[in-house]
């Protein structure tokens, strides 16, 4: 398993542009561990206007 995360690692691409959300909101309702798995349930609030994070990958 860990010589898998070490090859995933090498093959990410460098960095990545991003625009900050706004008017986002977020609660964890539920967050529980189960062997090697994180479950996590959020309620995710857009305020009127808002908008998510967005991202540019460079042209291929």
């Amino acid at each position: 398993m860990a010589a898998a995360a070490g090859l995933v690692l090498t093959v990410l691409p460098g960095t990545a542009d991003a625009t900050p959300g706004r008017g986002v909101s977020a609660v964890t309702i539920f967050d529980h561990v189960i062997g090697d798995t994180d479950y996590v349930l959020k309620e995710i609030t857009l305020a009127p206007g808002g908008s998510t994070a967005g991202t540019t990958t460079p042209a291929r």
